[in-house]
């Protein structure tokens, strides 16, 4: 009996397997999905818990002029 055992991310309700070529040779495989890890109720945490859990997950994104003018024009005095 083969088998594979692999950690993948979660995203959204879907999960991607890459399989070893050896397991090409039959027509189909038992899957079997365990959690790994706690799970995680965001909308209990507290601003802190939230902030120190998702901390680096948003890009970085250029700083933006406040009033949106981040050039001169030429002429205005």
């Amino acid at each position: 009996m083969m088998a594979l055992r692999q950690i993948q991310p979660i995203q959204g309700h879907s999960l991607t397997i890459p399989l070893p070529p050896a397991f090409l040779r039959y027509p189909q495989a038992e899957i079997i999905v365990l959690p790994v890890g706690e799970a995680v109720n965001t909308a209990a945490m507290t601003t802190e818990l939230f902030i120190q859990r998702f901390a680096g997950a948003l890009p970085e994104f250029p700083e933006i002029d406040p009033l949106g003018y981040s050039q001169e024009r030429e002429g205005w005095e």
